[in-house]
């Protein structure tokens, strides 16, 4: 029998969110999960639980089109409870058609084996919200 690994549940969480896959999203998020936005975005403040997320992605959804993720790189022990993700993130404004390539690093933490927070670390948020303006 293979024990899934707090490391693997967040693998297993990213190919949920690249293959739209809610119900398994919902499954790995704790009931106090916080993910916490930039003040400069279009989405920022702080969104709780499942629903939470699920509203948060659907407004990041509706800003960015074409949305695209790259797993670049993953720190932490296996069964740790906090992770540093580095991504490569694209996409383009849904509003003005204008493109966009950055990085972002975020730090997610794990209790109780669930994702308990998200906190997003954009490399160039300025430029992100200014891809907003006609």
């Amino acid at each position: 029998m293979t024990t899934e690994t707090n490391r693997d549940k967040l693998q297993r969480f990213f190919t949920a969110v690249t293959t739209g896959d809610i119900a398994t999203q919902r499954a790995l998020i704790h009931p106090d999960f916080i993910l916490y936005e930039a003040d400069s975005l279009p989405y920022a403040g702080e969104f709780h639980g499942a629903d939470g997320w699920v509203s948060a992605f659907g407004q990041i959804a509706s800003t960015w089109s074409d949305i695209g993720f790259e797993n670049k790189l993953l720190i932490g022990e296996p069964n740790g409870d906090e992770f540093a993700w580095y991504m490569g993130l694209s996409g383009c404004s849904a509003k003005t058609g204008k493109s966009f390539k950055t990085t972002v690093l975020e730090l997610w933490s794990l209790r109780d084996e669930k994702i308990i927070s998200i906190r997003p670390h954009y490399w160039d948020t300025k430029m992100m919200a200014d891809l907003l303006l006609p």
